[in-house]
């Protein structure tokens, strides 16, 4: 599985192990919670159509959602406001 640039920014190695150890959803959890910690303020989740809407292809989709993606990463796109 290839990982975006974004995610193996704020994953390290210890957080992938412990992940395969996991033994309960608390487990994850705590994975989880210490990856949030990492990441810039605020945290924005895009949500959209993928294999169905938006440009008409899941390519075309996949790569408008990165493009989206790279934009709030670099403060591009901080200024947009939800609908």
């Amino acid at each position: 599985m290839e990982f975006s640039e974004i995610t193996k920014k704020y994953w390290e190695d210890r957080d992938w192990e412990d992940v395969e150890k996991a033994e309960s959803v608390e487990d994850l959890y705590v994975v989880a919670q210490r990856i949030i910690d990492r990441m810039l303020r605020p945290i924005v989740e895009v949500c959209g159509p993928i294999a169905n809407g938006g440009l008409g292809s899941l390519e075309a989709n996949i790569f408008e959602l990165r493009n989206l993606q790279q934009g709030f990463s670099t403060g591009i796109c901080k200024n947009l406001k939800s609908s």
